[in-house]
C-alpha cells in the first residue's frame, strides 16, 4: 500500500518535473530543487531499515566475551560439569587463542593411559564451531578445512567444554574456582549417578551411563557412545564419592 502511495505521487507531479540539461536556466532548475524540498506528508510513515540484519544480543562475536554461563549454554549441563571437573584436575594442558580460534589439548581421564586429544574451536558468525580428536570425524574435518557448527551433527565434548573454561579462566588460580560436585545424569535413563556407585563412561567424550543405560545402548545400537557414537570406548568405573 506505502508503494503504491509513492508511485502515485511521483505519478501525480510527474508533469511538474524537467530534468534540467547543460543550457537550462536557473528558474526552470529551481522547479526541481522546490519539488524535492516540499514536505510530503504521505512519507512521513514510511520507516527505512538498514539491509544488514541485526545482530543478536545472545551471541558473542570474540573469545574474550566467553563466559562461564555462556559455555554451558552452547554444550549443556552435563558436559558442562565434565568439562569443569576435567579442568580442575589439570587435564588440561593447552589452551591458547589465535584470533578467533582456540587451540587446546586435554589429557585423557582414563587411568593407565597417556593419550591426548587435540581440538580447535573457533567463533563463526557468533556460533561456536569445531572438532576434538575424540570425534570420528576429526581427520575429515582437519582436512577439509572448515570447522562445523557444534550442533546435533557434530557434538561437542567434555574436552571442548573443559579448554574452553580453561580459557576463560586462564587467570584464575585452579585452588581459587570454587567446586561444586559434579551432577551427572546418565542420558538414557535420566538417572542421577550417585558418588560410590559403578558407571560407565566412554573414554572418547566421557559421557557416563548407568549400567541400565549401559545395557540398553548394547542391545540397540552394539555398545555405541550415544554422544559420540563411537565403538568400544565404554568402560567400567566407579564413581568417586
Amino acid at each position: 500500500m506505502i508503494m503504491e502511495r509513492i508511485r502515485g505521487l511521483f505519478r501525480r507531479d510527474r508533469r511538474q518535473i524537467t530534468v534540467p540539461s547543460t543550457n537550462t536556466s536557473p528558474s526552470r532548475r529551481g522547479n526541481i530543487d522546490d519539488f524535492m524540498a516540499q514536505d510530503v506528508p504521505e512519507l512521513r510513515e514510511v520507516v527505512f531499515t538498514p539491509l544488514l540484519p541485526a545482530l543478536s544480543d545472545a551471541k558473542i562475536f570474540s573469545l574474550e566475551q566467553i563466559t562461564l554461563e555462556w559455555i554451558k549454554e552452547q554444550v549443556g549441563g552435563q558436559l558442562f560439569d565434565l568439562g569443569l571437573w576435567t579442568f580442575q584436575n589439570g587435564l588440561v594442558t593447552r589452551a591458547e587463542a589465535h584470533g578467533f580460534y582456540l587451540y587446546g589439548t586435554v589429557n585423557s581421564s582414563a587411568p593407565d593411559t597417556s593419550k591426548t586429544y587435540q581440538l580447535e574451536v573457533a567463533l563463526t558468525d557468533g556460533s561456536l564451531t569445531g572438532v576434538c580428536s575424540c570425534s570420528l570425524h576429526y581427520q575429515s574435518v582437519i582436512a577439509s578445512g572448515v570447522l562445523p557448527r557444534l550442533d546435533n551433527h557434530h557434538l561437542p565434548c567434555k574436552h571442548i567444554a573443559a579448554v574452553l573454561i580453561g580459557y576463560t579462566q586462564r587467570g584464575t588460580p585452579t585452588a581459587e574456582m570454587p567446586r561444586e560436585p559434579v551432577a551427572c545424569i546418565c542420558p538414557v535413563t535420566r538417572q542421577r549417578l550417585q558418588g560410590g556407585s559403578q558407571i560407565f563412561m566412554c573414554n572418547q567424550c566421557g559421557t557416563s551411563y548407568s549400567p541400565e543405560g549401559w545395557e540398553f545402548l548394547q542391545e540397540v545400537d552394539k555398545g555405541k557412545c550415544c554422544n559420540c557414537h563411537a565403538p568400544s570406548t565404554i568402560q567400567p568405573y566407579t564413581l568417586s564419592s
